[in-house]
């Protein structure tokens, strides 16, 4: 059975690594919840990502905006996982800006993300 919900979302472990002390880099984990896009809206970001990278190869600097972040602050709805050492962080507008200001972390969001989606099409 088939159940069309109206905000459909699921969950996905994500892992990356934040510079240490020490020279090293130090694995963080948590499980991301993420919005299901409609198919339209992926097409979207997929045509504003494209005339973005054109626009950047004919040296317009105004013009698409779209990032990662922009991208990732719409898919990214809750959190598992996330603790400030010892208790549990909260998913708010508030949490949610300084996790998503973590370097290079909304790139990872936004590919894995993308990585999911498209193996459910090649699942199908």
């Amino acid at each position: 059975m088939f159940i069309l919900k109206k905000e459909a979302t699921f969950t996905h472990p994500i892992k990356f690594y934040t510079p240490a002390d020490g020279g090293i880099q130090k694995e963080e984990t948590f499980d991301a919840i993420f919005k299901i896009l409609p198919q339209s809206r992926i097409n979207e970001i997929g045509a504003q990502a494209q005339k973005k990278q054109k626009e950047l190869e004919q040296g317009i600097i105004d013009g698409t905006d779209i990032s990662d972040l922009l991208i990732a602050d719409e898919i990214l709805v809750g959190w598992e996982g996330i603790t400030d050492g010892n208790e549990p962080v909260v998913f708010t507008k508030s949490t949610k800006k300084q996790v998503l200001d973590i370097a290079g972390l909304a790139n990872i969001l936004v590919t894995q993300y993308l990585e999911v989606v498209a193996q459910q099409k090649t699942k199908n």
